[in-house]
């Protein structure tokens, strides 16, 4: 990563406690020291050469013959939420509604789960999995 010595430290640290550590606190070191840094050095074209499309969905998902559910945490600044709504754009062009849902909510994360359970999104929740299970 390239990081001083101390934010190198902190962040083994961080991420040795990670899934007890509060979302503010992971927030505000990824605000603080990761926003804007670069995952590697930009120096090393690591993907020099690489063909990459074989790793991207785009144009892929029509095939997908299962259901899709997706959840997505509004709050995600990693993947933006719009991600997911161009994924399940491209899964809806296979033509039957039911097989793919998209829930935008604060009900889940990565790793914590949010336990200020809004009802609607409850319910939206248990909506979409009950296609998981068909009568």
């Amino acid at each position: 990563m390239n990081a001083p010595a101390a934010e190198d430290r902190e962040l083994l640290d961080l991420l040795a406690q990670y899934c007890v550590t509060a979302p503010a606190r992971k927030l505000e070191f990824y605000q603080r020291v990761l926003k804007g840094r670069p995952f590697c050095d930009e120096r090393d074209d690591i993907l020099a050469d690489q063909d990459l499309r074989a790793f991207s969905l785009r144009g892929k998902l029509r095939r997908v013959n299962g259901r899709v559910f997706i959840f997505h945490d509004p709050d995600d600044y990693v993947i933006p939420p719009q991600h997911s709504m161009n994924i399940l754009a491209e899964l809806s062009a296979r033509g039957n509604p039911a097989a793919q849902k998209l829930l935008i909510t604060r009900l889940v994360s990565h790793v914590t789960p949010k336990y200020r359970f809004r009802l609607q999104e409850v319910v939206q929740a248990i909506q979409i999995l009950s296609n998981l299970f068909p009568r």
